[in-house]
């Protein structure tokens, strides 16, 4: 039976290092000075890779089209104000109005 009994010890060691990581993830990673602890927060940032822009802009027509188009419309009603008038499928219409 020490077969049994070994596996039977391993399986509580396992049992016990489970526990431990557990403990671990649950911990809260913190810096101590004289008088107050601060703790970390992680915060998220998005930076684009060189190449790759049109695989994101094929990920944002997928998943928000109309989004996507008013975007692109606001950035074609600024250039035309700012007086482009040759932008690659638009086309630009002159209206004319009393002053």
């Amino acid at each position: 039976m020490g077969a049994i009994e070994d596996a039977a010890a391993l399986m509580e060691k396992a049992e016990q290092a489970t526990a431990a990581a557990r403990a671990v993830e649950r911990e809260k990673v913190q810096a101590r000075g004289e008088v107050r602890a601060v703790s970390m927060r992680s915060y998220w940032r998005a930076e684009m890779i060189e190449g790759q822009g049109a695989a994101v802009v094929r990920h944002y027509i997928e998943r928000h089209p109309d989004r996507f188009k008013a975007a692109l419309k606001r950035l074609v009603d600024e250039d035309v104000a700012a007086g482009v008038r040759g932008i690659p499928g638009v086309n630009i219409i002159e209206d004319r109005k009393v002053a």
